[in-house]
């Protein structure tokens, strides 16, 4: 799961929170996805792996939002 966090472009609104993506998953995956996001929740080194992909992505979303151009 980390692994796709990483390799995905995230953004995040005005106030840093990040739009999260939506999972689609077969009946057989969804439990898996959800027994996952139930171990990085209450594994703090897991949540704290989890919590440095995000200041990472929005990282790499000022650096986005700062080579924008505003036409005007």
């Amino acid at each position: 799961m980390f692994e796709g966090f990483v390799k995905i472009q995230l953004d995040f609104d005005a106030n840093g929170i990040p739009h999260m993506p939506e999972f689609v998953a077969g009946p057989e995956t969804l439990p898996k996805l959800a027994a996952a996001w139930t171990a990085i929740s209450a594994d703090p080194q897991l949540r704290a792996r989890f919590e440095a992909i995000m200041v990472d992505k929005k990282e790499e979303w000022r650096a986005r939002e700062s080579r924008r151009r505003l036409v005007g």
